[in-house]
């Protein structure tokens, strides 16, 4: 598997590399560590202004990058891991790097930690979510290394994307103890006003609601017999309403570690993980998020 963990030195960027350990990663795998100088901050700044303003240097930079090496060869010893630092527009470096390296993930924090933003401002992660090649985790730590194991929400659909979220999970290799939850989401149909005082077109939404609830259900206790066939205990959950909504709430109500999202355009009863949904719940949500490209899925869909 190959990680581009972009890091800058933020607490943000440190609640990133605590929570790769509850991100269910292989015990061996291949790291990047990518420390970025934003260009046009440190171009409109003397050095004197960078540094009271947060702004990395390159030389600053790339001691943050190796800081952070050091950090993931403690954590993940049979991983290979290396280091860089680099000047340029923080989204396109990530972006390249990760389309250069064939990545697999790309990892990185919610927020910068300076006013003027250096490495992670939200509207660098969104772009990053946006034009990713790969799957992109926005992380975000809620408990300290080494308590409970972790909680995995996966929100699942029927479209290929969801389903490559399914498989992800599949492939990691999850603590003992580790719950997770399906929650498959339900967004009616509503009449207008005026196919409400029609019988039929009443009688026909209904109907369509139902089945379609049923294919939700469905949908839901597959996901979750795949999971348990890992050996981790699942729990389907089936839920009519908003689905950004639902994934926030329900994050916040089970303390989620971090929730699971496929992306990409669906039509019809698929209707759940648009990319407005799973940029929204990843920009909102209280713990880490995982939007899950499928890089076969992305070639011949």
């Amino acid at each position: 598997m190959n990680i581009l963990v972009a890091y800058d030195g933020s607490e943000c960027a440190d609640a990133a590399l605590d929570d790769l350990r509850r991100a269910g990663l292989p015990s061996a795998a291949r790291a990047a560590i990518v420390s970025v100088t934003d260009a046009r901050l440190l171009a409109s700044s003397t050095e004197r202004l960078a540094r009271r303003h947060g702004v990395e240097t390159p030389e600053a930079a790339r001691q943050l990058a190796e800081q952070a090496g050091a950090r993931v060869r403690a954590t993940f010893p049979a991983w290979e891991v290396s280091v860089e630092a680099v000047t340029g527009l923080p989204a396109e470096v990530i972006i390249g790097k990760a389309t250069e390296s064939g990545a697999d993930l790309i990892v990185l924090g919610s927020q910068g930690r300076s006013k003027l933003g250096r490495l992670i401002l939200g509207s660098v992660s969104q772009e990053v979510l946006a034009q990713a090649p790969c799957s992109v985790r926005v992380a975000r730590s809620r408990r300290e290394p080494g308590e409970a194991p972790p909680r995995i929400i996966v929100g699942v659909d029927g479209s290929p994307r969801a389903e490559a979220a399914v498989r992800a999970m599949e492939a990691r290799a999850w603590p003992p103890g580790t719950e997770m939850r399906v929650i498959a989401v339900h967004d009616p149909l509503r009449p207008t006003i005026v196919g409400k005082i029609i019988p039929s077109v009443a009688g026909w939404t209904a109907e369509v609601n139902q089945a379609e609830r049923g294919q939700v259900r469905e949908l839901a206790e597959n996901a979750a017999r795949r999971l348990r066939a890992e050996g981790v205990a699942v729990s389907p959950l089936v839920k009519t309403g908003d689905p950004k909504a639902i994934l926030l709430d329900e994050a916040e109500a089970w303390a989620a570690d971090s929730i699971f999202l496929g992306t990409g355009e669906v039509k019809g009863f698929e209707r759940f993980l648009l990319g407005s949904v799973s940029s929204s719940v990843a920009a909102q949500a209280p713990c880490s998020v995982e939007i899950v490209r499928d890089r076969l899925g992305m070639a011949h869909g």
